[in-house]
């Protein structure tokens, strides 16, 4: 199923499919150990394949997204849960709302700093404004100063608390 966004640069929207798990694998893999060498801590378990299963269950369900260029090469992808995984569960508490988590939002470091990922997350939330949803969440690391300012300030979502060392961000859509 493809989604044409005009307002991400003109690129391409589409929901992953298993055909797409290698590409997406090795793109989070890639974008982790860029991020590694200023955050060594922040995506390790992604480095380490242990997300694998978790990643391809998002893929497998059709929670996974993936953005593509004017010559089809991927260059970020991201998961939408519209349930509380697990790792939600033990950050958020157990919450019986209408909220849309995002997990694993990653863009290729060549695609970085020109704006492209304040463009994904009002794009999310727009598609999760359209699709019903109440609240949109997600956590980043807490001692991450760039990635927290860049989801409180530059994406004007709110950070609502911090628990286990990750800061805790949300944005109410109606």
């Amino acid at each position: 199923m493809t989604i044409k966004m005009n307002n991400i640069k003109d690129y391409d929207i589409y929901i992953a499919t298993m055909d797409d798990a290698d590409a997406i694998l090795n793109l989070l893999k890639e974008t982790a150990l860029w991020v590694s060498e200023k955050h060594p801590e922040q995506w390790d378990t992604v480095i380490a394949g242990e997300d694998d299963k978790e990643i391809l269950n998002g893929i497998r369900n059709h929670e996974t997204f993936m953005i593509k260029d004017h010559d089809g090469k991927l260059i970020a992808t991201f998961t939408l849960y519209d349930h509380q995984n697990e790792w939600d569960k033990g950050l958020w508490g157990i919450r019986e709302d209408n909220a849309a988590y995002l997990h694993k939002i990653a863009i290729h470091p060549n695609y970085t700093g020109g704006g492209l990922g304040k463009e994904i997350i009002d794009w999310i939330i727009e598609y999760l404004t359209r699709k019903g949803k109440e609240i949109f969440r997600l956590d980043c690391v807490e001692d991450n100063e760039k990635l927290n300012e860049f989801y409180g300030k530059k994406c004007g979502l709110t950070k609502v608390g911090a628990n286990k060392g990750y800061s805790l961000y949300e944005k109410h859509l109606k």
